[in-house]
Parts: C-alpha cells; sequence; structure tokens
C-alpha cells in the first residue's frame, strides 16, 4: 500500500465500494424511520447511520459551489482563450463524483463489524432525493416506511412543540400547529407520491412496509424487509432487532404509551391523532391526504 495519505484513502473507499452493499432507508418525517433504522441496524449483517444528509445538505451545497467555479471558467476561456478552453470539465459528473466519494468517506469511517454486508443511511429527506441516489448508487436498494398521515401529524406538531419550549418560545402554539397543518400535509402526501413513482420506475429496488404492521407483526415485516435486502432472517436476528428497537429501549425504559412529551421518542402509540387532532385539522389533511389514506388501506 502507498504511504501517500491521499492513495491509501482512496483504496480505502474502494474497498468499501467492493465489499459492502448499500441502502438507504426513508419515509415522511415522523414515519418511525429512526425506529427502522434501530431495528436494521441490530442485525449482525447490518450497519445502518442516521442521518446523512448527502443530497438535501452535501450536495445541495456543492452544487453552487461547482457552478459559480465552472461559471468562472467558461469566462476565462471566452476572454483569454477564444472559447478555446484547454480543460474539459463536466459540471453534473463532478458533483456526482464529488457526492458518491462523500458518502463512501463517511461509510468507510463507520465502525463495520466481522460479518457486515450491507451499509445503509437512514435520512427521512432521502425519500425527496430518490433519483439522485439511485444515480450514484444505481444497484443500492431502498426501504421505505409508511405511516398513518394524521399520526405523523401529531407527532410533528409534539416535536415542535418540544423544540419550541425548549428554546423558550411563547408564541400561540395552537394557531401556529393549525397554519402549518397544510404544510405538513402536503409533505406527508408528496413523499408518498415521489415513492410510489420510483417504485413504478424501478422495480424491484424499493420495499414499502407500514410502521402499524411492524407494530403488529414486527417479526414479520421486518423479515420482509430483510429478505428485501438478502440479509439471514431467522428467531435469533429478529429477536435482537426487536430488542434493541423497542420502545422500552429507546425510550429509556417506559412503556408503550407513557408519553414523556419532552423525549424525542414520545408515546409509540398507533392512533394517536384521534386524541389530538380536531376538525379543522382533520379537515385541511383529508383534502390532500384522504386519497393516500385509501391507498394503504388506512380507515
Amino acid at each position: 500500500m502507498s504511504n501517500d495519505p491521499f492513495v491509501e484513502h482512496l483504496e480505502q473507499l474502494q474497498d468499501v465500494f467492493r465489499e459492502y452493499e448499500f441502502f438507504f432507508v426513508l419515509g415522511a418525517p415522523k414515519s418511525g424511520t429512526t425506529w427502522l433504522q434501530k431495528a436494521l441496524n441490530a442485525h449482525s449483517q447490518v450497519v445502518c447511520v442516521g442521518e446523512g444528509h448527502f443530497v438535501d445538505k452535501f450536495v445541495s451545497l456543492v452544487g453552487p459551489a461547482l457552478k459559480q467555479y465552472f461559471d468562472h471558467q467558461a469566462v476565462v476561456a471566452r476572454n483569454v482563450y477564444e472559447g478555446n478552453a484547454g480543460y474539459r470539465h463536466d459540471r453534473q459528473a463532478s458533483i456526482e463524483f464529488l457526492a458518491k466519494a462523500f458518502v463512501l468517506d463517511a461509510f468507510a469511517r463507520l465502525e463495520r463489524p466481522a460479518g457486515t454486508r450491507w451499509v445503509g443511511d437512514k435520512t427521512p429527506a432521502n425519500v425527496e432525493h430518490l433519483g439522485s441516489l439511485y444515480r450514484l448508487f444505481p444497484d443500492a436498494k431502498f426501504i421505505n416506511i409508511v405511516r398513518d398521515g394524521r399520526d405523523t401529524l401529531v407527532s410533528t406538531f409534539k416535536h415542535a412543540e418540544r423544540v419550541m419550549r425548549a428554546n423558550g418560545h411563547k408564541e400561540d402554539l395552537a394557531g401556529f400547529l393549525l397554519e402549518k397543518t397544510g404544510n405538513y400535509t402536503n409533505r406527508w402526501a408528496r413523499s408518498l407520491e415521489v415513492a410510489e413513482t420510483f417504485s413504478r420506475e424501478h422495480p424491484g429496488s424499493l420495499h414499502t412496509l407500514r410502521y402499524e404492521d411492524l407494530k403488529n407483526d414486527f417479526a414479520a415485516t421486518l423479515g420482509r424487509a430483510l429478505t428485501f435486502l438478502g440479509a439471514d432472517v431467522n428467531e435469533d436476528e429478529i429477536g435482537r432487532c426487536e430488542t434493541e428497537s423497542s420502545f422500552k429501549k429507546l425510550s429509556g425504559g417506559r412503556d408503550v404509551g407513557q408519553e414523556d412529551p419532552n423525549a424525542f421518542v414520545r408515546k409509540g402509540i398507533v392512533g394517536d391523532w384521534r386524541a389530538n387532532l380536531n376538525e379543522q385539522h382533520l379537515e385541511i389533511f383529508n383534502a390532500q391526504g384522504a386519497r393516500w389514506l385509501a391507498h394503504y388501506g388506512y380507515e
């Protein structure tokens, strides 16, 4: 191996690229992506970490910087070399190269125990950038978790309330959240539409599971996701995944339904919307979300 740090690092990235299969967990915010990440990460053959925000943050910043550079080079070529530039840059190829190298670098720095075969990232916003991730990693697999949009709305409300309390904001929370209901609903519906479109365009690349099914039958539901990846599915593996991702474990000892409004892992139940959404919320939600509730079998 070379003593040049650059060459050594490049070889590490190549080793990661050759040795592991990659996947990405995605879903609308507050749909259970963190729970699913923890469950997958407990499998002996899987490392799943969150949240990389590789496309929505890194690429979104690198892209404009490269555009500025290439625009400058175009001016140099025009004004100095009369249009005959020496370099032949490809902006899109450069962005994709840097993005792919950045993701591989992130994966290379993870702790990967012996026996690891799959390495994945959980970022809810991955659902908004499925096309970009697919171009970077056409052999990767994608796991999409769907949750009743009304429960995601409640979880989003509670999360916003927690953050605003922590930051000392005193404004009208109820009014603020009612005003945001349409935006939150649109984000949920949009994520489902994007995932459905991607699944049709790339058969076999995306597996969708429901939060409620993971609650009702963890073993079968997670087992199908693991089978989709190609990982081993047996009683020991599933049992460990269930224990390590249980509400009691993630909440620090609380039982399901025992709410802590100041915790990220808040309550862990299905159907909490019935006690938290009023008619105004539901009217706004149904205008955009009713067809998706029906599509995924929600009442």
